[in-house]
């Protein structure tokens, strides 16, 4: 497969939860961060990215193989610049779509708490 056949696979592979993401306001996308690592990134209207991982590595390419989630925090200009100063990570060993919600609903409370 080219580039944009592999992307479009992993969207596909990940269509449930993207969609499920964007029903609840957050705006996924699937990406890759560099060398071929999958994730998906939800960009916030606060300047935030996050980046969703397995919580031991990249997203697997393949939705079998999915385990769990890593989601990490870090400011669009940090991200940008190859995700340094990590604002926040939460992560679960669950993979399914209503852990993720939850482990972004905690990661934003812990961004805005730390803003205040």
């Amino acid at each position: 497969m080219n580039y944009a056949e592999t992307m479009a696979y992993g969207t596909g592979q990940y269509r449930p939860v993207i969609d499920g993401l964007r029903d609840a306001g957050l705006p996924a996308q699937f990406v890759q961060t560099g060398g071929m690592c999958a994730a998906l990134e939800v960009r916030l209207e606060t300047g935030h990215v996050l980046i969703v991982t397995e919580a031991d590595d990249s997203l697997s390419w393949d939705w079998a193989h999915h385990h769990s989630w890593g989601v990490g925090a870090y400011t669009a200009k940090s991200y940008e610049n190859s995700f340094s100063d990590q604002l926040g990570y939460v992560e679960s060993e669950n993979g399914d779509l209503p852990t993720l919600i939850k482990l972004i609903e905690q990661l934003i409370g812990d961004l805005i708490q730390s803003a205040s």
